[in-house]
């Protein structure tokens, strides 16, 4: 069995969810501009915990659907309970008037192809938004990581059928040379493609990197080795960055190589942090920020939608108590929005262990993966 829970996924989910809530809260009053790389925390956290699950998938010679059923069964009911509470909300701010107009984008969103548009309009031609996150389809636009994370549901599905099919080494193989493509076309001609899985494919792998790091390290030496060429990649991206003008918190500015060098050092950081997990978990901080992780896909599902329908609100305890007063009940009624959601739509549907689940002890960084279970953003 994975050992017991430890800081190091759990409690940057949780700070990473916050973040990416302050963000959008508070970024045209506050020096938040810096948290929106929550995100790019949880997509080196998804691929670590999708690359565990494919892991155990391949061991137990899971099949295509069963790994899907499970990964499915894990992310899509929090997320559709979401989009119908977001769509509720939307007709109350909107009337009902709009809503026949409006069932396509719905249904775009119900069965999470946003991203469709994006690659529709890219490669027929259209007007393509300047990033994912501002594409006009999105019902809500915490929305748009989770296309790029079904994407990686997919492939990671498909590297697993291949590992049934054929062996593990062939689906190994495939994902390394996925990742190399990837990388030429990225540092070639960065936001060459927006929308597919290309986009954010190389934070993603910094996470699967770091499976392979803390989990399936055969030797002390070959870890070491492992260390010094994510220290070499790390110098590398950097310098590129750094040349580009692309090491900033500025959430306008386009940052495709500055993305990649933060996802690897926070990558290199949670190696650091690895021996000191137990020590850390009893921290105040270690705590508060592990319970936060908990229900932190929750917190990112409908934070957006929440803060929205509780406006009418919000200026009413402003115009009495003033601004701090009404940021206070907003963080607060947001947080417990998102704790009895998770209670309702998200604990139900966690994926029980698939059994005799093992991971190297003194590697695995946490237990947050039971059996192969995740929160996806």
């Amino acid at each position: 069995m994975y050992p017991n829970r430890y800081l190091t996924l759990d409690a940057w989910r949780g700070a990473a969810a916050l973040g990416v809530f302050f963000y959008h809260r508070f970024l045209n009053r506050l020096p938040v501009g810096g948290c929106w790389l929550g995100v790019q925390l949880f997509f080196v956290i998804s691929g670590y915990c999708i690359a565990a699950a494919a892991d155990g998938a391949m061991r137990r010679e899971m099949g295509f659907g069963a790994f899907m059923k499970r990964r499915l069964h894990r992310i899509a009911p929090p997320y559709l309970a979401s989009c119908v509470l977001a769509i509720g909300l939307r007709q109350l701010w909107k009337g009902i008037a709009p809503f026949v107009s409006e069932c396509g984008m719905y249904l775009q969103n119900l069965v999470m192809m946003q991203w469709v548009s994006i690659a529709r309009a890219q490669f027929g031609g259209g007007v393509v938004p300047r990033s994912a996150s501002d594409n006009p389809r999105l019902l809500v636009a915490a929305y748009w990581s989770l296309n790029y994370e079904e994407q990686f549901y997919l492939i990671a599905g498909l590297l697993v059928l291949l590992a049934l099919v054929w062996r593990a080494r062939a689906a190994m193989v495939a994902a390394a040379a996925i990742t190399v493509g990837v990388a030429a076309v990225n540092f070639a001609r960065p936001g060459l493609v927006t929308g597919l899985f290309c986009d954010y494919w190389l934070q993603f792998a910094c996470g699967v990197a770091l499976f392979i790091r803390l989990c399936k390290m055969p030797t002390p030496r070959a870890a070491l080795i492992f260390d010094v060429v994510l220290g070499a990649a790390l110098a590398l991206s950097a310098a590129v960055s750094l040349r580009h003008g692309e090491l900033s918190f500025d959430p306008h500015a386009y940052h495709s190589y500055g993305q990649l060098t933060f996802c690897l050092a926070f990558a290199g950081l949670l190696v650091v942090l690895r021996p000191f997990d137990a020590r850390l978990a009893k921290t105040l901080i270690g705590r508060s920020f592990g319970g936060l992780g908990k229900f932190s896909y929750s917190l990112y599902l409908i934070h957006i939608p929440v803060v929205g329908g509780l406006g009418f609100l919000e200026k009413r305890i402003e115009r009495r108590v003033g601004m701090i007063g009404a940021d206070i009940f907003m963080v607060g009624s947001v947080l417990l929005s998102s704790y009895v959601f998770y209670r309702l739509f998200e604990r139900p549907f966690l994926n029980k262990p698939l059994g005799d689940q093992t991971a190297p002890a003194a590697e695995a960084p946490v237990a947050v993966i039971r059996g192969g279970e995740h929160v996806a953003l």
